[in-house]
């Protein structure tokens, strides 16, 4: 049992010790890659959305973004577009 314990541990110490080496979207990589996603949630690309969200998982959230980007990964898994849109605009600037 302690090596199971041993083992979940050691995985989320590696994933917060990627987390941490991750750097803080910058405001210009923010606003692009909403734009993006307005722009794919009008025309219901999906695709694209994905896209989007996957460049956005590059970087590091925290706080209240880290939240609403969660909250925002599943309205795009979901294609609930209008959910989509109001954590956009939901997102602390």
């Amino acid at each position: 049992n302690h090596r199971y314990l041993w083992s979940a541990f050691r995985r989320k110490s590696a994933r917060s010790a990627y987390a941490r080496t991750k750097q803080n979207i910058p405001p210009q990589q923010l606003s692009e890659c909403f734009q993006r996603l307005s722009e794919a949630v009008d025309n219901l690309d999906m695709d694209e959305m994905e896209a989007v969200i996957e460049k956005m998982k590059e970087y590091h959230y925290e706080g209240e973004q880290q939240e609403i980007f969660g909250r925002l990964k599943e309205a795009v898994e979901e294609v609930d577009v209008e959910a989509c849109v109001e954590l956009m605009q939901k997102w602390p600037r």
